[in-house]
């Protein structure tokens, strides 16, 4: 297939490309500034709320994954959070949709996220007919997305997939995960142990893997997906895991679940406790039933 990704300079971009290279499909990888170090990808710089820059790229591609968006950020300086969310999460998901109806793209994929089921589950994992409740900015902007796209793409003959991971794992992930790793490596003490929580997560591969799969997959057509490795892991094993495989000194220790949060919430970090102290889990049995 002639495939496109945006975000090809990404964490989850280059991986996906290289992947879709290697299994002999042609790949197109858009990004803003400069391109990403993959070889056999072709590279195209530009924007993609330029009509014109759209319509060159989209000739010939069968299918598009759209990867690229503003993703969540740690300390935002900027004054309106939500409208930038909206304005590159949303817009520019409606520009490239409408250029694709005016092409001959068979299949749009879209990275969305799990956040747009949520934050937390009690017991009852999330899955497909969950319904949704995004909280953060950025999770209100993937379901605002979707929501678009599923209307511009409803009598088209385009196939709309969307798929909502967990945290993506990887040496090289950013963001939370990414914090966990140095926190690990420093050695120092971490206050989480006993914790019992269950969160689902996925692995760089797997994830790559599983885009892959719905890109020619012809049960995939028109479907939302939840996905994950399988199972749920405790923040504490996977805290054991890391120091395990880092050989790292680090120590967990246990600490009231009540006054973590209190100490997390007069650091403005509440949302941080979310991730590292409750659990979320995913029911991905439809990926498995469906496509095997």
């Amino acid at each position: 297939m002639n495939i496109l990704v945006t975000g090809a300079t990404g964490f989850i971009g280059q991986a996906l490309c290289r992947l879709l290279i290697g299994q002999g499909h042609t790949v197109h990888g858009v990004s803003r500034n400069e391109p990403p170090v993959v070889p056999g990808l072709t590279s195209h710089i530009g924007c993609l709320n330029d009509s014109a820059f759209l319509k060159r790229i989209l000739i010939g591609i069968d299918c598009v994954i759209h990867l690229a968006g503003r993703a969540h950020i740690t300390s935002d300086k900027s004054p309106d959070p939500m409208a930038d969310f909206r304005s590159v999460n949303v817009d520019l998901s409606v520009a490239l949709a409408h250029a694709c109806l005016a092409s001959n793209v068979q299949r749009f994929i879209f990275i969305s996220s799990v956040g747009v089921n949520g934050t937390l589950t009690d017991g009852t994992p999330f899955n497909e007919m969950s319904t949704p409740a995004p909280d953060a900015d950025y999770a209100i902007s993937k379901y605002e997305a979707e929501c678009a796209l599923k209307a511009i793409f409803l009598e088209s003959p385009i196939a709309l997939v969307i798929i909502r991971p967990p945290l993506v794992y990887d040496v090289n992930a950013p963001g939370n995960f990414s914090r966990l790793l140095k926190l690990v490596h420093t050695g120092l003490p971490i206050p989480t142990g006993g914790l019992n929580n269950q969160r689902s997560i996925i692995s760089l591969s797997n994830l790559s893997n599983f885009i892959a799969l719905c890109a020619v997959h012809s049960a995939a057509r028109d479907q939302l997906f939840l996905i994950s490795d399988g199972g749920s892991l405790s923040t504490s094993s996977i805290v054991s895991a890391l120091k395990l495989g880092m050989k790292s000194s680090t120590y967990q220790f246990w600490l009231p679940l009540g006054f973590i949060r209190f100490s997390f919430l007069l650091l403005g970090k509440h949302s941080t406790y979310i991730q590292l102290y409750r659990s979320l889990e995913i029911d991905c049995k439809k990926a498995h039933q469906l496509l095997g």
